[in-house]
């Protein structure tokens, strides 16, 4: 709605599930007696929603320079952070081993860069409702991935 895209009938319909979903999830006991979780999911899946939203109206800067700028607001933000809440942080990272070393680098350059990348590139050119349902596959595709990863070490 905000950007004026046509929903129709389909989409009106998956986001009906969709919020029956969360409904649904939220009513089961367990959840309920977390309040504050649950609010913090959801004010965490809205901030994230409004600044897909702004990324898309600056339209098709490239999906790169999108991450590059976001990347350079956050990173000291995440530093900082760091400094106040972590103790013990040098001697973690003088003893981190190698592979520990080679999970960052794929988190921050494959699955981070390469893969903001590409989403800022395609929210770019594509109008949110056409793009959101293969965002809505991360799950899914994460624990099938997981899965393979946990079923070839057995």
């Amino acid at each position: 709605m905000v950007f004026g895209e046509r929903l129709g009938r389909k989409r009106l319909l998956g986001m009906a599930v969709a919020f029956v979903g969360i409904l649904l999830i939220n009513g089961e006991p367990r959840i309920r007696e977390q309040e504050l979780g649950v609010a913090l999911v959801l004010g965490g899946a809205f901030f994230w929603a409004c600044g897909q939203m702004i990324v898309r109206k600056l339209g098709p800067i490239g999906g790169l320079t999108a991450i590059a700028w976001v990347s350079v607001v956050a990173a000291p933000q995440l530093f900082f952070a760091s400094v106040l809440v972590e103790e013990g942080q040098l001697a973690a990272l003088a003893g981190a081993p190698l592979s520990v070393w080679g999970t960052v680098l794929y988190l921050g350059l494959v699955m981070t860069a390469l893969g903001y990348t590409c989403w800022y590139h395609v929210l770019g050119h594509y109008e949110v409702n056409q793009v959101m349902p293969f965002l809505l596959l991360t799950p899914v595709t994460s624990v099938a991935g997981g899965g393979r990863c946990c079923w070839a070490r057995r």
